[in-house]
C-alpha cells in the first residue's frame, strides 16, 4: 500500500513538474517567434508588409468577383430559348427579387404554349406568377408573363 501511495505521489509531482516545464517552453517559443518576426532589414519588413497588403487586396477582389451579379446573362438565356416566331416587346427585369416580366406577341396559341413550356423546362425559371394573353391585331396573340428566376442565372460563369 505504501508503494502504491509513493507511485501516486511521484506521478502527481511529475505532472506538475512537466506542466511547469511546458509553460516555460511555450514562453520561450513566443520569445523566439517575436525575435524571428523582428529579424530582417527595414526594407525586408516593408516589403513583407506590402506583400500582406496585396494579399488582402487580392482576397477582397476574389470576394467581390464571387458575389458579382451579371444581369446580361439573362439576355443570353432569353436569346437561346426564344422561338423564331415569338417577339418580345417589353422586358422588365427585377434583379433584386429575381423576377422577369415579359410581354410580347406571337402568331398563335400553340407557339405561345411551346415558348412557355421552353421557359418552364429551363433550370433558370422557377415558376410562373402571372399569365395573361389576348387576341391582338391580325390574329396575333399578345401576352404578358411574370417568371421567378433562379438567382444562379446572374452569377459569373
Amino acid at each position: 500500500m505504501y508503494f502504491s501511495l509513493a507511485i501516486l505521489l511521484a506521478a502527481i509531482i511529475c505532472y506538475f513538474i512537466f506542466s511547469i516545464k511546458i509553460s516555460f517552453q511555450e514562453q520561450k517559443l513566443k520569445q523566439l517567434q517575436e525575435l524571428i518576426s523582428k529579424t530582417g532589414t527595414k526594407d525586408q519588413l516593408a516589403l513583407e508588409k506590402k506583400v500582406f497588403e496585396y494579399q488582402e487586396k487580392i482576397n477582397d477582389f476574389t470576394t467581390l468577383l464571387n458575389n458579382h451579379a451579371i444581369p446580361s446573362n439573362f439576355f443570353t438565356f432569353l436569346e437561346q430559348t426564344t422561338l423564331p416566331k415569338v417577339r418580345f416587346t417589353e422586358v422588365k427585369l427585377n434583379k433584386g427579387e429575381s423576377k422577369i416580366r415579359l410581354s410580347g406577341t406571337t402568331q398563335d396559341a400553340q407557339m405561345l404554349a411551346q415558348q412557355t413550356y421552353l421557359f418552364q423546362e429551363s433550370q433558370f425559371i422557377q415558376d410562373t406568377k402571372l399569365f395573361l394573353f389576348s387576341l391582338g391585331e391580325g390574329g396575333k396573340i399578345t401576352f404578358s408573363v411574370i417568371f421567378s428566376l433562379n438567382p444562379q442565372i446572374f452569377q459569373w460563369k
